[in-house]
């Protein structure tokens, strides 16, 4: 099966207690390309002009342990790369190389942090480029991940194959299925199993899973829910 990258991301897991009790079906630590669930490095904050609030970026500086003027000079280290087509907007890096090249500048000393790539599966991708198409007449830039999928690029080779993850794509950013606690859905009601990394290792199973999630009955997020193979890669 052939599958066309949709970006490469940095992330952190973000800590919270409560939501890790809550999840005895998924490892202690779960990497995905969900904001909600992990830091991306970077996020809307790495844009001088997004507006980001002023407690957000004091949270930003904190974890990559910087000031005001380090903070601005990264800010305009990823507005070279938008220029250049490096990184897309939302912080989905295009190759793996313009993600290493900020980790070494920026995250090398982030704990936990790791390199993940996405890709789609390429009879899907006809699917997913007719969703949330940007609106030309408001003047709607085109999200990272969706310019990503639309170049049709084969993924990058990759350090280890991760798994299958359902992943709902929303207005230019991933939604997991583990936000609404859906491995509980897929394990106890359709009687599927999640391998180590807390993701499918078969995409006909992962395939299932998303069309369930898709369905309104499960209290997923809004969003297009399909299956994405998620590879780690080197940071090095």
């Amino acid at each position: 099966m052939r599958f066309i990258a949709g970006g490469y991301f940095l992330v952190q897991p973000r800590p919270s207690t409560e939501w890790r009790q809550q999840k005895p079906l998924l490892p202690e630590q779960f990497w995905t390309v969900d904001g909600d669930l992990c830091h991306l490095y970077p996020d809307l904050w790495g844009w001088s002009w997004t507006g980001i609030s002023g407690e957000e970026t004091a949270d930003v500086k904190a974890r990559l342990g910087q000031g005001e003027a380090a903070y601005r000079v990264m800010q305009r280290f990823v507005e070279t790369l938008f220029e250049a087509g490096d990184i897309g907007f939302g912080g989905v890096f295009f190759d793996p190389e313009s993600a290493r090249g900020f980790h070494h500048r920026f995250t090398s000393r982030v704990p936990d942090i790791k390199l993940l790539s996405v890709a789609l599966a390429a009879d899907q991708i006809e699917v997913f480029l007719a969703h949330q198409p940007p609106d030309r007449e408001k003047n709607e830039g085109e999200p990272g991940i969706r310019a990503m999928v639309r170049k049709s690029l084969a993924v990058a080779p990759a350090a280890g194959e991760r798994g299958y993850e359902v992943l709902g794509y929303d207005h230019g950013a991933f939604n997991s299925f583990a936000v609404n606690y859906l491995e509980n859905e897929y394990v106890h009601r359709l009687g599927l199993c999640l391998k180590g990394y807390g993701l499918f290792d078969d995409y006909a199973l992962a395939l299932q899973a998303a069309e369930r999630t898709a369905k309104p009955t499960t209290g997923s997020e809004p969003g297009l829910w399909l299956p994405w193979k998620v590879s780690e890669r080197n940071l090095r």
